[in-house]
């Protein structure tokens, strides 16, 4: 423990197996002034082979937190916050983890620092179930914690008290094979209950679809929404929610189709969350690359996908923070559930984006009204129409793009980092050579 005196009063740091970097009590008695008094930054790990891999960190991310300890190995906080935990007095990494889940409950104003705080070996991975178990009630969440994908993550499942009717809005841009592989694969897999399913088509349809559309409306297995000839896909999108009936909405581009029955499930029971506004799931090709695993925005004009075109696999740890366990995220699309009223709220999809990131926009237009965006991997979609679905973009809705994610080229992605450390590696190197 390193005690650090502030204008805000004295600090304590808590870490094991390093040290404070030469920089950190200036960052943190600047962050005290401010008012922070929940503190965590970035780290220098030091490697068996003494050399130094950063590790950059996200803003405040509790249901990242809830799913493995981000922060690492520091912790920073008021002694007046210390004295109120009543800690035990160790340091290990697991206390610290503990500790964080602990104030993180009593905290509204979490403060990340961009920057080293702390050089020293990479914390071990944790595999106590309890801490997380603990940390649930604290945070308001009923709750059951399992192992997750990887070693040291975890798996919360919250269930639901009641289970709210799901819109499943499926658009038909022209592949009605598609729409039909989504719809039947739904029915066929998914056991969550209650659900309608609807069609958005804005196409010019010619017999033999009309007649499909017939028969599922007789048989009641869909309704259809028609807006003939439009190719703005956020209007046809807003058009259908507006005639839905559920209390959830998603979003599925026509091709996906979920892996498990419980596909569903899995993105309700996040949405529904205090705070959370929309979820999103993993989407893979039939050769099992990635194709979305959450969305940054900022690195490039439209919404980046990491790891995207990589097998998915557990065996890379650097990607399992990424794409196995579940985390917050500035944007999910292409399978995408929002609450209905928030959706309404906020404006529906932004129609002057077209075609493409108009679900990164509300994500990004959510999180400022304090609204969080969850990424689970348990929620997974094959996707049968990567290759053949190539939307057409504008210069008009690229200009769009570039107005709605600037400050992110700028500052950075608060989900990913805004160190500027790794700002500028992203400019030199692009965004293929990611990692956290």
């Amino acid at each position: 423990m390193q005690r650090i005196d502030t204008l805000n009063g004295e600090y304590v740091a808590l870490f094991s197996n390093g040290a404070l970097t030469g920089e950190a009590p200036t960052l943190i008695r600047a962050a005290a002034a401010k008012g922070a008094e929940l503190i965590y930054g970035d780290a220098l790990h030091v490697q068996e082979d003494g050399s130094e891999e950063p590790a950059f960190r996200p803003a405040y991310s509790p249901d990242t937190l809830l799913a493995y300890p981000y922060a690492g190995s520091l912790l920073v906080m008021s002694e007046r916050l210390y004295a109120r935990l009543r800690p035990d007095g160790r340091e290990d990494a697991d206390a610290v983890y503990s500790l964080f889940l602990r104030a993180a409950a009593e905290q509204e104003h979490i403060c990340h620092i961009p920057h080293a705080l702390f050089r020293g070996a990479p914390p071990p991975p944790c595999c106590s179930k309890r801490i997380v178990s603990d940390a649930l009630a604290r945070f308001n969440r009923l709750g059951t914690v399992h192992e997750g994908l990887f070693i040291g993550s975890f798996d919360v499942r919250y269930g639901l008290s009641k289970r709210p009717l799901i819109s499943a809005i499926v658009a038909n841009e022209g592949d009605i094979a598609a729409v039909r592989r989504t719809l039947e694969a739904i029915e066929r897999v998914s056991s969550y209950r209650p659900y309608e399913l609807i069609i958005a088509d804005g196409t010019i349809t010619d017999a033999r679809t009309r007649a499909y559309y017939d028969a599922l409306e007789q048989c009641g297995a869909a309704r259809v929404v028609r807006l003939p000839g439009t190719d703005n896909l956020p209007r046809l999108l807003n058009d259908a929610a507006k005639r839905a009936m559920g209390e959830l909405l998603l979003f599925l581009d026509a091709g996906l189709m979920p892996e498990s029955h419980d596909t569903m499930e899995r993105l309700a029971e996040q949405v529904v969350q205090r705070g959370t506004a929309a979820a999103g799931g993993k989407i893979v090709d039939r050769q099992n690359r990635l194709l979305q695993a959450g969305l940054v925005l900022g690195l490039a004009d439209l919404p980046v996908s990491l790891y995207a075109g990589r097998q998915d696999r557990i065996a890379d740890s650097r990607q399992n923070y990424f794409t196995n366990c579940t985390r917050n995220v500035s944007a999910v699309q292409n399978a995408i559930m929002v609450h209905a009223e928030r959706f309404q709220s906020h404006g529906g999809f932004d129609e002057t984006f077209e075609t493409a990131a108009f679900a990164a926009d509300l994500c990004l237009r959510l999180s400022r009204s304090h609204h969080r965006t969850v990424y689970t991997p348990y929620a997974r979609f094959l996707d049968t129409a990567a290759a053949s679905r190539r939307r057409a973009l504008s210069r008009k809705n690229r200009d769009r793009c570039q107005d709605a994610f600037r400050p992110m080229r700028v500052h950075g992605d608060p989900m990913l980092s805004q160190n500027p450390l790794f700002l500028s590696s992203i400019e030199k190197t692009g965004c293929d050579n990611l990692f956290l």
